[in-house]
């Protein structure tokens, strides 16, 4: 389980883990008034990524607004906190 935490007096973070199937990459910045959340799952892995924290915000991935709680596959992923 991934869970981010948006530290007020940072402006990036990054963060990796060696997994039985490779390396998994959190990462996020802030832009703007945003906060461009990145995180790379490898191959044959899942990953479920929790917002707590958030009170007001939303998130969305590829455009799209998702729940705080999401599930996801293998890949490179890239949420936007607004």
């Amino acid at each position: 389980m991934l869970s981010p935490h948006f530290v007020t007096d940072l402006s990036h973070f990054t963060a990796s883990h060696a997994g039985p199937y490779g390396t998994i990459v959190s990462s996020w910045k802030r832009v703007g008034a945003s906060i461009e959340y990145t995180i790379t799952i490898p191959a044959n892995s899942g990953a479920t990524v929790v917002f707590d924290g958030i009170a007001g915000q939303h998130v969305y991935l590829d455009k799209k607004q998702v729940s705080l709680k999401t599930t996801l596959e293998a890949g490179t992923y890239q949420f936007v906190v607004k």
